[in-house]
C-alpha cells in the first residue's frame, strides 16, 4: 500500500509564509511600541519620586515622606519609591597615647646594677631637651613602640 501525499503549491506557501512575516513584524512592532511606552512611564516615575522627595527635604517632611513612602511602596508592584538619602556630617574626639622609645648609652662603673641603669635612664628622660615636635616627627616616621586609641565621643554636627 503506498501513501497519498497530496502536491502542495510552491505558490501557497510563499503566500502563507509572507502573511506569518507579516505578522510577526507587526507584533514585533506592537511590542517595541509598548516597551517604549514602559520606559518613558518609568522615567516620568523616577521624575515625579525625585521632585515629591526634594519637596519633603525642602519643607523639612522628611519623617512624613519616609511614612508616606514606605506605606505606598508596600503596595506597588513593580516599582519602588526610592529611600530618602541624607548627607550627615559628624565630628569625633580622638585621644592616642603612644610610647616613644629613645636610645642613649653612658659609660657606668664597675659594680652597677639594673636599678643604677633605670635611674640613669630617668635621669636623661628628665634632662631631655627633646622638643614636642621632634617627638611628633618621631611618631610619624614610625619610631615608637607602642599606639593606642581610645574613641572619646562621636557626635553629628
Amino acid at each position: 500500500m503506498t501513501d497519498i501525499v497530496e502536491a502542495v503549491a510552491p505558490a501557497d506557501t510563499i503566500i502563507d509564509l509572507t502573511r506569518q512575516i507579516d505578522t510577526l513584524k507587526q507584533e514585533l512592532d506592537q511590542a517595541n511600541k509598548f516597551r517604549i511606552r514602559a520606559e518613558k512611564w518609568e522615567r516620568d516615575f523616577m521624575r515625579y519620586s525625585e521632585r515629591i522627595m526634594q519637596e519633603s527635604l525642602d519643607r523639612d517632611w522628611c519623617e512624613q515622606y519616609d511614612q508616606v513612602m514606605d506605606e505606598i511602596n508596600d503596595t506597588l508592584e513593580i516599582a519602588t519609591i526610592p529611600e530618602r538619602e541624607e548627607e550627615v556630617n559628624y565630628a569625633w574626639d580622638e585621644t592616642y597615647t603612644v610610647t616613644v622609645r629613645r636610645y642613649g648609652s653612658m659609660t657606668m662603673r664597675r659594680g652597677y646594677d639594673t636599678d643604677d641603669i633605670a635611674q640613669a635612664a630617668r635621669e636623661e628622660n628628665n634632662n631631655s631637651d627633646a622638643s614636642s615636635s621632634e617627638i611628633i616627627d618621631a611618631i610619624r616616621d614610625g619610631n615608637y613602640e607602642s599606639g593606642e586609641f581610645v574613641d572619646d565621643s562621636v557626635e553629628l554636627v
